[in-house]
């Protein structure tokens, strides 16, 4: 697309932003270098977390004589945008700075829905598919699969509807009371002989104790490991009440969901949100990011973005409903805990 503008140089920074003030992460692209990436998983680019100092990306940018910066990324990656975008005014140097949202959780506000997460509930109604085989052929055993999801529980949340063949979902938006959930484990197992729980990893912040003063490279806590912490305290349960034929098959396909290709839907969106970034900077437009909205592209300025909360999983809207209704589960918030409903946007 830019090369049919008639840009004569295109860059691609290697490394996120701490690739900037490297002379040797900006790479030289074409038409020919990038026709096949699509086939591709991941970033042929190698994404980084956090953020480097603005002065020196500015600079850089100067430097190089950049006119247009398109930045792929999340709401942290967004915030960086706009400081970069302020910069450049306050340089006085003409750089049209665009973004395009993405995040496998889904949970940018506003957008309908980031590319790369229809791939993942894809890949992830695989692992649960395989969990349900390992849990159906075996007495007594328990498929535990633990699926994306920090703070927003979309993937769990289409994978189980996609799947139909889950007992349990366990989403970031819930409480959950652990004893609840191994009384229920005990009596379906008990019932049916089997059993297919999903959790998501942001899980963790709930059943466990996240150590807030532990943050990876871009700000966010760490999470401690939910699925082996649920696996270790089912078996624990099993052991308490003399159920040792238990068995506990535990997949997690974190990684897996997210470093494949894209899926024909997802590919699709991706084009037309960076022909849609290449017409809005060649218009003249700088500080707004590509998204779908009530099934329209648009433009939105990234305070739009950076200035909401991420987008959460409604427990009182329809979708959840929906996910109870495959899953047949009962409600596991702890005595004395009002639900959380979100007022925002949601689906």
């Amino acid at each position: 697309m830019l090369e049919e503008y008639g840009v004569p140089t295109i860059y691609g920074v290697k490394n996120g932003y701490k690739g900037f003030k490297k002379d040797n992460c900006w790479i030289k692209l074409d038409g020919k270098k990038v026709e096949t990436i699509h086939r591709m998983g991941g970033s042929v680019l190698v994404s980084n977390r956090g953020n480097d100092d603005i002065d020196v990306m500015a600079e850089a940018i100067i430097k190089k004589g950049v006119n247009m910066l398109f930045i792929v990324g999340g709401d942290g990656t967004h915030r960086g945008a706009d400081k970069i975008q302020k910069a450049m005014v306050a340089a006085n140097y003409e750089c049209a700075v665009v973004g395009i949202p993405k995040t496998i959780d889904n949970d940018i506000p506003l957008i309908d829905g980031s590319f790369g997460f229809t791939t993942a509930v894809d890949e992830a109604v695989r692992a649960i598919e395989a969990a349900y085989v390992e849990a159906t052929g075996a007495p007594n055993c328990i498929g535990l699969v633990k699926l994306m999801g920090r703070n927003s529980g979309f993937v769990v949340l289409h994978a189980v509807c996609a799947a139909a063949t889950v007992d349990v979902a366990l989403l970031p938006e819930m409480d959950i009371s652990l004893p609840k959930l191994l009384d229920h484990i005990k009596q379906k197992i008990d019932k049916d002989g089997h059993i297919v729980v999903v959790v998501a990893e942001g899980c963790g912040a709930t059943l466990m104790q996240a150590d807030p003063n532990l943050r990876d490279a871009g700000g966010n806590i760490k999470l401690p490991d939910v699925g082996l912490y649920l696996k270790d305290k089912i078996m624990e349960f099993a052991k308490a009440n003399r159920r040792n034929d238990w068995t506990i098959k535990y997949i997690d396909p974190t990684y897996m969901i997210r470093a494949v290709p894209a899926n024909p839907g997802d590919s699709t969106y991706c084009h037309v949100l960076a022909h849609n970034a290449v017409h809005g900077a060649m218009a003249g437009y700088t500080g707004f990011s590509c998204g779908k909205c009530d099934q329209r592209y648009v433009m939105l300025p990234f305070k739009a973005i950076t200035g909401r909360p991420p987008r959460q999983v409604n427990t009182a809207g329809r979708w959840f409903a929906r996910m109870i209704m495959f899953t047949g589960q009962p409600s596991f918030l702890p005595p004395g805990h009002i639900p959380r409903h979100s007022s925002s946007f949601q689906i």
